[in-house]
Formats: C-alpha cells, structure tokens, sequence
C-alpha cells in the first residue's frame, strides 16, 4: 500500500483508520467520500482539521473537490502536501517487528523488547533521521 499511495497524487475513499493513516505516512492527500459513524469521524477530523485533505458530504462532490485541488497551479493540493510533510513520520515497513505483518495470513509476533530488539538488528534497510 505505501508504494501505491506514494506514487500517485491523491487517494480518494472512506475514512478508514489504516486508509488515512497510510495516506498520512505516504503523504498523499486524501478526498473522504464515506465516513461510517464512530471511529472514521475522528480521522475525518484529522485529515479535516489539519489540512490533509478534503470531505465530501455527497459522493457527487467528490469530482469537485478533485478540481479544485488541482486548479490554481494545483495550490490547494500542494498545500496539503506540505501539511502531510510537517505531520507525517513514516517508518520503513522493516523497522516492524516483523515486515510481513499485517499480511492476514501471519500473525503478529510478541512484542516484547527481545523480538523487536533482534529484528531491528536483522532488518534489511537503512531509517534516516529527519
């Protein structure tokens, strides 16, 4: 999914948790066209409030919102990009405990300090400070 949201310019779906939450860490803006009450309302609000994004109340606003945030030179979008830049902390999938994870057929391993210990010393991959 990282990879997917990172190359492209835009995401547009429900206010999942693991959907904004994905958006955020790949720095895509996202349009919300679905919020499901409870849960979603807070990530709607975050991507609302902090400008991360846009909400459609109606699925025929959606086409809209896409507009505007690309007219102008695209300064609506390109604001939102740099929104996500100053709260978006991504973290390499293999910094995880384990990289498969959260692959539906493994399963999450102790989380105790020993596990994440050794895979850390095992990942495969570089994380730069910011």
């Amino acid at each position: 999914m990282p990879e997917l949201l990172m190359s492209h310019h835009l995401v547009i779906g429900k206010a999942g948790g693991r959907t904004v939450q994905e958006a955020i860490a790949a720095r895509c803006p996202m349009i919300v066209n679905q919020v499901i009450p409870g849960q979603e309302e807070g990530n709607a609000e975050l991507i609302w409030r902090f400008g991360l994004g846009a909400i459609a109340e109606k699925n025929r606003e959606v086409a809209e919102l896409v507009e505007n945030a690309f007219a102008k030179k695209a300064s609506q979008w390109s604001d939102w990009r740099a929104n996500l830049r100053k709260m978006s902390r991504p973290t390499p999938r293999c910094a995880l405990p384990n990289s498969s994870w959260p692959n539906p057929s493994m399963t999450m391993p102790d989380a105790g300090p020993s596990n994440f210990s050794t895979a850390r010393r095992n990942a495969s991959c570089v994380r730069l400070r910011p």
